[in-house]
């Protein structure tokens, strides 16, 4: 499951979802607060980490579980794409600040596995 054996569309997954943690990191909670079109930005691109996640669990679920947090950030992808109207802001901070350094090290971390 890990290391070189990683599946080639599993590696592209953890790729782009690390790619969009980068960018959510750049814009931070500030930004998302006090900004539409940052927060939008924010947004689409936890939508894409959630999807990316959902990928993983279709191709190796048991990497899924090496991710912490994944069913949480799959959830908030959920609640993005489905409820936009439910977005809670105290909820997305959270996420920005907690989850997000947390997904890009460990993601760094497996990624460092097939290299």
């Amino acid at each position: 499951m890990l290391g070189k054996s990683m599946r080639p569309e599993t590696l592209a997954s953890l790729s782009d979802a690390k790619s969009a943690a980068l960018e959510i990191r750049e814009i931070g909670s500030d930004a998302f607060q006090n900004s539409r079109i940052h927060a939008l930005a924010v947004e689409r691109l936890f939508k894409i980490v959630g999807e990316a996640l959902v990928r993983i669990r279709e191709s190796e679920p048991g990497l899924l579980a090496l991710i912490t947090d994944a069913h949480a950030i799959i959830g908030l992808r959920n609640v993005i794409a489905h409820g936009y109207d439910a977005v809670d802001p105290k909820r997305m901070k959270v996420a920005i600040g907690a989850r997000i350094p947390v997904l890009i090290q460990e993601i760094s971390s497996l990624l460092d596995r097939t290299s």
